[in-house]
């Protein structure tokens, strides 16, 4: 038997999603495989070792009322089809009434304590009651699943999916304890959060039963990572969605759990000292100083932080790729504390239950340089009945499944950053450039490539005006080298007019020195530059003050090389040698 075969059989231990008649429930079997469903008790022993999505009959225990065993029983048997006889035109001949059926109360309840089947039980409904056969065919298909999900014996047992754990836990939603996250909603969120199986993710959640880890732990890979972020102050959710998955030990290690406390290196509120405590109830009586105790432990208890040393490590050692950010209370300052933990132009998305938050915080984080692509949108679904020649949605529907704010990181912090490139570069640079400001700008040159920056693909003014500097200080001393060159003269061309002679080499000294100056001049504009950009970065100047600043520096250096006549006495200095 192959590792996956014995994957898709129902094991004790594991946890199941039990289907009865559209109405689903989330079970881990037991070693006993015993099933409360209400008032009936259930026997699942038959179903050990079975497939998962088989469907099974509710056979009667003779000696036990409202107790059953399942029988394997294949899905044209579990079918309901009961013989209809015609319907009607309309309702208008209907009454509604409680003379419609015959059968009492106390007698339906007798037939379903004496084992009759539920089959035979809705079929004693149908000939008992006076007005089916006047119903419209919907109608009746309406009447039927209304009394084969009160009546029928028949279960269906499904291997847990993200999709049926969602839609249970949807349908068991507790408001305010819980939120209501539909499986749209949830697609959304991991559409938005752009997945990679092998990424690094942050998740700050409470209130979601585990849905959120759940669905991302089941799509990571063994190189992927979730850490489960959670606040300190609120008592933890059990992971429901999580367990129900029935996750193997190595996919449960690749989230780590940190609490925010623990990152923002805060000591709780509610970690209260228990010196503290007995200076309080000191000169209480026995019973008051003990029910104090049990009630200062209980809150410890409650409140006591879980943290995880690795989660924390690895938090501090890495950036993320993507923020998801689902929980009950305002997240505004959840974002902004996680925010600086994710890589560049990572996305982030945040999920509430209520508009007029995310409305806020959409406008508050519209005005950051850092944040691009923001978006705040909510989802409309709507459930359609679909019938032979006929198909409409329900009538009855939930108008929504909260709304969702989203958008890309792009830098660290606007101080830090200015034109794509980080303070530590441009300080690199500048450290370099002081480092040998003797070997000309070539030297300078390969600090920049290697900080990614003055190459042919830089895209902003200053580092294009880096990229002029080193070509003119390049061409500087090629030119420098050529006139050096020039002293090497062959014999029959030496000229004999000793004056002539005298004259060409204090041309030759006096073009070198103003070519050294020039390379000079050249450094010094560069280190200049730097300095300018580096001083305006920690006065915490806006771009355009700085694009300012390099086009007056810009044209600073462009009249500077014309004042340089370099070129005139090259010439003469040629001019001499012939």
């Amino acid at each position: 038997m192959t590792a996956t075969s014995v994957e898709n059989m129902i094991t004790p231990g594991h946890y199941l999603i039990i289907n009865k008649n559209e109405t689903y429930l989330i079970h881990q079997i037991s070693n006993k495989a015993i099933l409360k469903l209400g008032r009936d008790v259930i026997d699942l022993k038959m179903a050990i070792g079975q497939s998962y999505s088989s469907t099974y009959k509710l056979e009667p225990v003779t000696d036990k009322k409202r107790h059953y065993t399942l029988v394997v029983c294949n899905d044209n048997q579990a079918r309901n089809q009961w013989a209809t006889n015609g319907c009607g035109t309309d309702n208008k001949l209907i009454t509604d009434d409680s003379s419609s059926q015959l059968l009492s109360t106390d007698e339906i309840i007798a037939l379903k304590e004496s084992g009759e089947t539920g089959q035979n039980i809705v079929e004693r409904l149908l000939k008992n009651s006076k007005t089916f056969q006047l119903k419209t065919e919907y109608a009746q298909e309406k009447y039927l699943k209304k009394k084969a999900r009160k009546y029928c014996d028949y279960i269906t047992i499904f291997k847990p999916t993200i999709r049926l754990i969602t839609d249970v836990l949807y349908k068991q939603q507790t408001i305010p304890k819980t939120i209501a996250l539909r499986f749209d909603t949830l697609a959304q969120i991991l559409c938005r959060i752009n997945l990679d199986p092998g990424g690094k993710y942050l998740l700050y959640e409470n209130g979601s039963q585990g849905l959120l880890q759940a669905a991302l732990l089941n799509q990571l890979h063994d190189n992927g990572s979730l850490v489960h972020i959670f606040s300190s102050t609120s008592e933890q959710n059990p992971l429901k969605a999580v367990k129900a998955m029935n996750f193997s030990e190595s996919k449960i290690k690749q989230m780590l759990t940190v609490s925010l406390d623990e990152i923002l290196n805060t000591k709780s509120e509610y970690d209260i000292p228990e010196e503290k405590v007995e200076e309080v109830v000191f000169n209480c009586s026995d019973d008051k100083k003990r029910k104090s105790d049990e009630a200062y432990t209980q809150l410890k208890k409650k409140h006591r932080p879980i943290t995880s040393t690795d989660g924390l490590n690895f938090i501090q050692s890495n950036k993320f790729d993507g923020l998801i950010v689902v929980c009950r209370e305002e997240p505004n300052e959840f974002v902004k504390i996680l925010l600086p933990y994710l890589s560049l132009s990572r996305p982030f998305v945040v999920y509430s239950a209520y508009k007029e938050i995310l409305v806020t915080m959409y406008a508050e984080f519209k005005m950051r340089r850092d944040l691009v692509f923001l978006r705040l949108t909510d989802n409309f679904l709507r459930h359609h009945q679909v019938l032979p020649n006929r198909t409409h949605p329900d009538v009855t529907m939930d108008d929504g499944s909260g709304y969702l704010f989203s958008g890309l990181f792009v830098t660290d912090s606007e101080e830090n950053y200015i034109c794509g490139f980080s303070k530590k570069q441009i300080q690199d640079t500048l450290l370099y450039a002081k480092k040998y400001p003797t070997k000309g700008i070539a030297l300078n040159y390969a600090c920049l490539k290697e900080q990614n920056i003055g190459n042919d693909r830089c895209l902003t003014e200053q580092y294009k005006l880096i990229e002029c500097l080193r070509k003119e200080c390049f061409l500087t001393n090629e030119q420098g080298n050529e006139i050096t060159k020039g002293t090497n003269i062959p014999k029959d061309q030496i000229l004999k007019n000793q004056e002539i002679k005298k004259r060409y080499q204090e041309s030759i000294v006096k073009g070198n020195e103003e070519l050294d100056n020039a390379v000079k001049y050249y450094e010094e504009t560069m280190l200049e530059h730097l300095q300018s950009i580096d001083n305006l970065m920690k006065k915490r100047i806006y771009v355009d003050d700085i694009n300012i600043a390099l086009t007056n520096l810009k044209i600073e250096l462009t009249a500077a090389i014309r004042r340089q006549m370099l070129n005139i006495n090259i010439d003469q200095n040629l001019n001499l040698l012939y």
